[in-house]
């Protein structure tokens, strides 16, 4: 299953036609959809993996990084509200996953990244 980032998902999501039963047509590229991939764009334009992670209640990435400060609260100082504001624009600015993007300097400011670190966020190399 291809996922995409939230923005990306949105994007898809509004150009899909129905297209016979249960399926659903991409109006610019013409690719066919089923209603399961439809849902899992619907999900991943909420920050869910998929459509299966929602509905077993998995927490979206906004849930884990709102957790994380919220656990870490004394050491990081950071508010609910300054997390979901940079959640927010970098959802709506597309997540931008390069070593400097938003998405990397939210992710030092919780503790997940090192701010050294030269690799895109989700490529992090494997140690032997």
């Amino acid at each position: 299953m291809k996922v995409h980032t939230p923005k990306q998902a949105q994007t898809i999501r509004s150009r899909l036609k129905p297209y016979g039963k249960d399926k659903y047509i991409d109006s610019l590229t013409g690719t066919i959809y089923s209603n399961r991939q439809r849902q899992n764009l619907k999900a991943q334009s909420e920050g869910y993996r998929s459509h299966a992670a929602k509905l077993k209640g998995q927490d979206s990435l906004f849930d884990h990084l709102i957790g994380a400060a919220r656990r870490n609260r004394d050491r990081l100082q950071l508010s609910d509200e300054y997390i979901r504001k940079e959640w927010e624009a970098i959802i709506r600015e597309g997540k931008d996953v390069s070593p400097n993007g938003r998405l990397a300097k939210l992710l030092i400011d919780l503790g997940f990244r090192h701010p050294s670190d030269t690799w895109n966020v989700g490529e992090t190399p494997k140690h032997g």
